[in-house]
């Protein structure tokens, strides 16, 4: 029997931790046997430390207006953090037998870890590759505290699973990793049904609903989409009507939008189980992507995706398999991706090839029943190689 602590920042059973994806990986450990899990949630920032970063902030609004905190080059609360958390565990292990330590998206508290037991750390990118990608205006002082961090984290875990191979590289090239410790494996979809998985087919002579799911207006491209559904529907013979969960407005003559739906809420979650169900198209032209649950989940209801080739997204979306990923160098972004879609929607044996393949894909590498068969592959060669030492 393998103990597993899991660190969290959160409860592990909350279903809107990381937009579910703590949730799910905790439930795919659970369902193994071989495993026993309990639970370490690392401390929340003190009184002081909240009046620290405010005050930090003062100087930020006057001279770098718009310009966010970014936990991962605060070194001071790094340290603190790292601190608190060794303490914390110390106290932990004194109680209860570990065999392993689980932490999901936890550099900035193993950065600073003082511990004996293996660590496996997850994430879905690197400082190097959020820096300039989500993260702008960093002075060089904090690339180079954000980079210290993100190194003394890898450094400090016996094996990283990252969710792409865009990331997995960055640790390999930018903090010297070695390819031994580094692992690639994929998120599964958030999502449940009990229904058969099966691919769908086109009927190009009526509506056709287009699915995005994305809460960031500008981030996750919904203006461009927009203008993608406007361009489809000059002089088309079909509707094309786009379908957008995650982002409340008044709804257009092609274009519903459908609020943000809690998955937690039975309600909601029914909503969007019937929004993957009638749509036939994924359509989520992102500008920063490090992995994308919902690439996951597409896949699952046999929906051809178009995308950007940007990020981690060449982990979810092959090119011609379940989708397309469209350069963001496009001379006429638009053109490219109404250009795709109408050879998609017209090209009945090309759809069903797409639909085919999106499914495979999820069957055979976007689920958590592979995520935990590599899971167990890692900790497993951790845990022979500690009892070998």
């Amino acid at each position: 029997m393998i103990r597993l602590l899991f660190l969290g920042t959160q409860d592990i059973d909350d279903k809107l931790s990381w937009s579910g994806t703590m949730y799910h990986m905790t439930q795919a450990i659970k369902k193994d046997e071989n495993y026993t899990i309990s639970s370490l949630k690392v401390p929340e920032k003190s009184f002081l430390d909240k009046l620290r970063i405010k005050m930090l902030a003062i100087p930020r609004k006057i001279f770098s207006p718009g310009k966010k905190y970014v936990s991962n080059v605060d070194v001071h609360q790094v340290r603190i953090n790292g601190k608190r958390l060794t303490k914390l565990l110390a106290d932990k292990v004194e109680k209860e037998s570990v065999d392993i330590i689980f932490a999901p998206a936890m550099s900035t508290y193993l950065a600073n870890l003082t511990t004996n037991i293996p660590i496996v750390y997850l994430s879905d990118a690197t400082f190097a590759l959020m820096n300039n990608y989500y993260w702008f205006g960093l002075s060089n002082k904090e690339v180079r505290d954000g980079n210290r961090v993100e190194l003394a984290a890898q450094e400090n875990s016996t094996a990283l699973i990252f969710s792409s191979e865009w990331a997995a590289n960055s640790a390999i090239n930018d903090y010297k990793s070695s390819i031994d410790k580094v692992n690639i494996v994929p998120f599964g979809a958030n999502l449940a049904t009990s229904n058969l998985i099966k691919n769908k087919r086109i009927n190009s002579t009526r509506e056709v609903k287009i699915l995005l799911v994305g809460k960031d207006y500008e981030r996750k491209g919904i203006f461009i989409a927009e203008q993608i559904i406007q361009k489809l529907n000059i002089n088309s013979d079909i509707r094309y009507k786009l379908i957008v969960v995650g982002v409340d407005r008044e709804d257009t003559d092609n274009i519903h939008y459908a609020g943000v739906l809690d998955k937690g809420n039975e309600t909601d979650y029914k909503k969007l189980m019937n929004y993957y169900h009638e749509s036939v198209l994924f359509l989520l032209p992102t500008k920063a992507e490090a992995a994308g649950i919902v690439f996951a989940e597409a896949s699952m209801f046999g929906l051809p995706t178009l995308t950007f080739d940007t990020g981690g997204i060449g982990e979810y979306i092959i090119n011609g398999v379940n989708g397309y990923r469209i350069s963001l160098d496009s001379q006429d972004i638009v053109a490219s991706f109404t250009d795709k879609i109408d050879e998609i929607v017209h090209g009945e044996v090309l759809y069903e090839r797409l639909s085919v393949g999106a499914v495979e894909q999820y069957q055979t590498r976007l689920n958590w029943d592979h995520w935990m068969t590599e899971f167990n592959r890692i900790v497993n060669n951790v845990l022979s190689e500690e009892n070998n030492k």
